[in-house]
Parts: C-alpha cells; structure tokens; sequence
C-alpha cells in the first residue's frame, strides 16, 4: 500500500508572505512596514526589541509600542493529485506586536515583548475530484493550513560609546497549527488490484513550545545622526510539534471483494508528530538623510532556509475496509527548501514637521522549488511587496503610525510527490498595518 504522507505540513510556517518559508516579509510594524521593513538600523525603543535589540538601549524611561496588521491572504494553483487548478478562499491572519523597554539609565535598559512572529492561513474548500473517479462523487475534500507562531522575548541592551549599542533577547517560540490535506492511494492486497482510495486528512492542535531561541543585535549611528547602520542576527529553533490526526475516506472501486463499499467515511486516527526548523537569519540594515527632510533606508536580511531538507514525520493512520482498519504510517517530507534572501529600500519625508509620510518596497527571492509547488504553500517564485504609510505626532509622548502593504507573487511549477503537472500558482496579500508608541 502506498503510505499517506503528511504533505501539508510542508506549510508548518506562517507563509502569509507568498515567497517566505516561515515569516512573513513584513510581519508588523506601523512604522516599520511604512519603509518596507527596512529599519534595522533606524529602530529605536520599544519596537527594537522585535526589529533589532541594540535599539532599545540609549533612553532613560519606559517605552512601549503596540501594533495589530490584520492580513489578508490568498493562495491559488494545482490541486493535488488532480489536473486542475483550484481557486483559494481569502483568509484573515490577526498578526500583532507588543513591545515594550525600560531605560534603567541613559545607557542600560531592558526590554520586552509578546508577538506573531508569523502566521498563515491558507484554504480550497470543496474540491471535485470526480476527473479521477466517478465514484468520488461524495468526498469533496478540504486543502488547509491555519498556523500561527508566536514568541515572547526578553533582553538587555547597553550603550557602549555615544552612538555605539548592542543588544540581546531570549525568545521563547510557540508552534500551533491545524491542518487538511488530500492524497489518493492504492489498497494492498488481498484487496482486488486497482482498488483505491480517497483521503482527506486533518493534523489538528499540533503544538510545541522551545526555550533555546537568541537574538543579537548591534547598532551604530554617527555623532551627527545623519547616517546610522545595524545588524541583527536570530538563532536557529528546531521543534517537535504535537498533535493528533483524523480524517476521512471514499473508496474509487473495490471490485470483485467481498468488501465493496461505496460511499465516505470516518478514519481511524491518532498521535502524530512534526520535526523541523526555524532557521537562523541575519539581517542589514541603515539610513542616511538627505538634506533636512529625507531620509533612506535600505535592508537585506538572509534566512538560513536551506537546512530544511526534510519534514520529520511519525504516527499512523488507519483506513477502515469492511471488518479490517488497513494502517497507514504517516512518512518523511522532503523540503528542498532554498536560502531565502530579501531585499528592501525604504524612504520617509519628515518636511510637515509632526506628519512623516513613508514609502517602501521588498523583493523576496523564492524559496519553495520549483518541482515542490502547492496551491496551499508559498508560490514558487519571487514576491514583491510594496509599502506606503505615514506618522503623526500627537504630542512628546504619543505617536501614531499606519501604513498599507500588498504582496504578490507567483510562477509556474508542479510536484512529482503528488503527481502534480504543471501549472501556475499564485498568492497575494493584503495588510493594514497599525501602530501605537508611547514614551514615559
């Protein structure tokens, strides 16, 4: 019997971000996604405990930066094991950040925060599968992923010489996710030969929860604060995530068995579990003005992706054939995956004096391969992003920030594992960025 396999946890990562593997390009920020992200040697207080910890450090009092970027996203392509392409749902992902630093002096200060460092949500609903079999004419499966991944963080950061910072955050990273895919497999023998079977199968309340994950930054801004450049690297997290599984089932033909069935039903599941890694990353970044009112931002971050070779994956299954459960074990993804790298520019005009309006773009290399394409998972292909926000000054102590992001991406691909042709696979999103800071 060809074993089930657990293809869609190959999404085990918040791909909001059409060419990202486990992060979205973007993830929050008010003002930080106003510049395309490109901020890691610009961000200052509360909001350098996500962006880049040395920034925290350099002011005496509490901070805190609050953001919500409701997004919008929307994955389309090739349905597994069908010739046919299939039309996603937009779904709604609730990422959010709250950040917060204490400046103990002018040169020590704490910080902390609770944030999405990703999320996904990705969804076919009611596929026909009848151009495989007539007699998949009640089965109509469900393509999902629902992920989210949170982390908390917490950390010093010290000013060394006037201008000079350096930072860290321990981050404790937590994995929940739910998911549904869909696979056609052959029955063994005794089994008439040919007999075959349709399956929807849901992993759901898969969790995990890791200590091990650092982050390190340094920051330098010259004397004149006309120019500034940083540097912030995160540690790899590899996880085990938990959860049970479940799932149903429609036979093609079981022709000539004393078995025949017709028709869908229930499979038997149990314990499964997923072994992977939130990879390392480093990430560029500065600004420098120009003249009194610009100011440029570039960036360039590099996520260490290609040690994603393979999905580990144990459990089992179970196919109820009359008076007999045939199991199934769930086996071994393999990724394949690519190093990913983005590129950012950013621009802010500070001329209105308490009103800065912001601009940005990202282009974000691709990092699912080619012969590995699905319609629920990061499109195989380059994405883009492109930014624009602005913020006000309410008074010394408030500050309010906005901006509005779309990304696409796409390209032509296919999936020998799941006999999948070629064809074109898209994802888009849309994302409201907002944010909040407040300085005591």
């Amino acid at each position: 019997m060809s074993k089930l396999t657990l293809s869609i946890l190959m999404v085990l990562v918040p791909s909001v971000a059409m060419a990202s593997g486990y992060e979205k390009t973007n993830n929050f920020g008010g003002r930080a996604a106003g510049v395309g992200g490109a901020v890691i040697g610009d961000t200052r207080g509360a909001e350098a405990v996500y962006f880049n910890p040395a920034g925290v450090a350099g002011r005496e009092g509490f901070s805190a930066n609050l953001n919500f970027s409701p997004t919008f996203s929307k994955f389309d392509g090739k349905a597994q094991f069908l010739d046919r392409q299939v039309e996603g749902s937009r779904q709604f992902s609730p990422i959010f950040g709250a950040l917060f630093a204490y400046g103990i002096n002018e040169k020590l200060s704490i910080g902390t925060g609770f944030y999405a460092a990703g999320g996904a949500k990705a969804k076919q609903e009611n596929m026909d599968y009848t151009p495989l079999s007539a007699s998949y004419d009640t089965l109509k499966p469900t393509t999902k992923a629902d992920l989210q991944l949170l982390e908390y963080a917490i950390g010093p950061s010290y000013e060394i010489m006037p201008g000079l910072r350096i930072g860290a955050m321990w981050r404790i990273s937590m994995v929940k996710a739910d998911f549904s895919f869909v696979k056609e497999s052959a029955l063994p023998a005794p089994l008439p030969a040919g007999s075959k079977v349709l399956v929807q199968t849901d992993v759901t309340s898969a969790s995990a929860t890791r200590f091990n994950g650092m982050k390190f930054g340094i920051q330098y801004e010259d004397p004149a604060k006309t120019w500034g450049v940083g540097l912030n690297w995160r540690t790899e997290v590899s996880f085990i995530a938990k959860g049970t599984s479940s799932g149903t089932r429609e036979f093609n033909t079981l022709a000539a068995a004393a078995t025949t069935q017709s028709g869908s039903a229930a499979l038997v599941g149990g314990n499964a579990t997923i072994a992977n890694a939130f990879p390392q990353q480093i990430a560029l970044g500065g600004y420098f003005k120009v003249g009194d009112a610009w100011t440029i931002l570039p960036g360039y971050d590099f996520t260490e992706y290609s040690v994603n070779r393979q999905l580990d994956v144990e459990g089992s299954i179970g196919i109820p054939v009359g008076a007999q459960t045939v199991t199934s074990p769930l086996t071994d993804i393999s990724q394949g995956w690519r190093n990913q790298h983005v590129f950012r520019l950013g621009a802010e005009y500070g001329g209105f004096g308490v009103l800065k309006l912001r601009g940005g773009y990202s282009l974000t290399t691709q990092v699912t391969p080619t012969e590995r394409s699905k319609s629920f998972i990061s499109s195989p292909g380059s994405a883009h992003y492109f930014n624009a926000g602005a913020g006000y000054a309410l008074n010394e102590m408030i500050t309010l920030d906005g901006a509005l992001e779309y990304a696409f991406g796409g390209g032509t691909g296919f999936d020998t594992a799941d006999s999948t042709t070629s064809g074109d696979f898209k994802s888009s999103a849309f994302t409201l960025h907002t944010g909040v800071t407040m300085n005591f």
